[in-house]
């Protein structure tokens, strides 16, 4: 996030609502340190957050929607998103940025990942970009067969 240690809770906690907010205002003094009674260290929080609202079974099934995700028939915008949203319940398989653009990568559609695989992408964001790129280009291909095959065998 850049932020100091000491303002990284305070960051995530300004931005809960409703259920969230009211079970931060009953369990922070949990997390107050016996030193400094004003410092609430990053990892406690988000620990205690992920078992409150992302249950270990709610983890685990998610987890596994990751390991199956594939692009299939969705554009590569929508396939980023749910990556995105899945890799965050399968850390170990995303430890590094070049492990994220490997399993994005392997997961694309093949004429996508086939076009995208030569560069050797490492930078996850220039990866997505040139995945989406590939897209148009193999849609305008695909477009261009069609128009073709059409005009082959359309009578005079």
């Amino acid at each position: 996030m850049g932020a100091a240690e000491d303002q990284k809770v305070n960051l995530a906690t300004f931005t809960l609502k409703n259920d969230a907010s009211y079970w931060w205002d009953t369990t922070k003094h949990l997390f107050l340190t016996p030193r400094e009674k004003e410092v609430i260290f990053w990892n406690p929080f988000i620990k205690a957050f992920y078992e409150k609202y992302f249950p270990p079974i709610y983890r685990k099934e998610k987890e596994g929607e990751f390991i199956l995700l594939k692009q299939h028939r969705i554009s590569v915008t929508d396939y980023e998103v749910k990556f995105a949203a899945l890799s965050r319940f399968a850390p170990e398989f995303v430890q590094n940025e070049e492990d994220k653009c490997t399993k994005f990568q392997d997961w694309l559609e093949a004429a996508i990942k086939f076009r995208v695989s030569v560069f050797e992408e490492t930078n996850y964001n220039r990866l997505v970009n040139k995945a989406m790129i590939a897209e148009r280009d193999v849609k305008e291909s695909q477009e261009r067969r069609e128009q073709y095959k059409r005009n082959k065998f359309e009578p005079s």
